[in-house]
């Protein structure tokens, strides 16, 4: 019963840690990614809405990024840049993503 109420508080948004980059950058190869899109790391794990998911893993808008983090030994654990990568960057226009320009702190979700 308390998950369902805290997911049901989160009002259809994703829950994931991200951070700025700082001092991983050396996981990204320093690499720009595609779609105009910014880097962020955090956690693998996280709450994230089923069309989020979809959109990320089965979507073709994504290709490009997902297409770079796959590539082999080129991004160092590219799990805990993905999720939060994609979360974060409104332009992608993802269900449930953050939308705020500029984030203080690194969690992100919608209070109603």
């Amino acid at each position: 019963m308390e998950l369902v109420a805290a997911l049901k508080a989160l009002n259809g948004s994703n829950l994931v840690e991200s951070f700025e980059l700082g001092g991983f950058e050396w996981g990204t190869n320093k690499t720009s990614l595609p779609l105009r899109a910014t880097w962020y790391k955090g956690s693998m794990y996280g709450a994230f809405r089923r069309e989020f998911l979809h959109e990320a893993v089965m979507g073709t808008a994504l290709g490009p990024i997902l297409d770079l983090m796959l590539k082999p030994n080129y991004i160092r654990h590219p799990d805990e840049f993905f999720f939060p990568t994609l979360a974060y960057n409104s332009q992608l226009r993802l269900p449930g993503a953050c939308h705020l320009e500029r984030l203080r702190y690194d969690l992100c979700y919608e209070v109603r």
